[in-house]
């Protein structure tokens, strides 16, 4: 069981714009997300790739 402290730094993280560095940080190595209608995506490595798209997309606005 994480402790209080752990949502707070994942928070933190996000907070900063840090999305990919969560993803590593805090979920598990064969983690599986599902965003709306998407099929799910398995695997940590995937989530990053996927965090860093959105976030080299997002700044180029």
């Amino acid at each position: 069981m994480p402790t209080p402290e752990t949502p707070r730094r994942f928070i933190a993280r996000v907070e900063q714009n840090a999305h990919a560095e969560a993803v590593e940080e805090f979920y598990a190595e064969d983690s599986t997300l599902r965003e709306n209608q998407s099929e799910p995506r398995v695997g940590r490595e995937l989530h990053i790739a996927n965090e860093r798209k959105a976030t080299t997309h997002d700044d180029a606005h």
